[in-house]
């Protein structure tokens, strides 16, 4: 049940009985621009800027490239949502 919602300060109250799941949206082109320009070694600085990323995973191929490529057509975003 909706109990009110205040768009001033975003706001919504809400009542609800059972299960449910929330998920954020990601934006994918700023997350993969974020990579593509990332300096670091540690990419999870970048996934700490999206609150709605609750775990993340790199998988670079082969095996032996370290880095993301600098081409957006070579790259590969996946959303996983509920999974455990």
């Amino acid at each position: 049940n909706l109990l009110s919602v205040d768009p001033e300060n975003k706001n919504i109250n809400f009542q609800i009985k059972g299960g449910a799941l929330f998920a954020m949206r990601v934006d994918k082109e700023q997350l993969v621009n974020n990579l593509m320009n990332y300096k670091g070694w540690s990419y999870k600085t970048v996934f700490q800027n999206y609150p709605g990323i609750e775990k993340a995973e790199i998988i670079i191929k082969p095996s032996w490239w370290r880095r993301v490529p600098k081409n957006k057509e070579k790259i590969e975003v996946r959303e996983i949502i509920g999974g455990n």
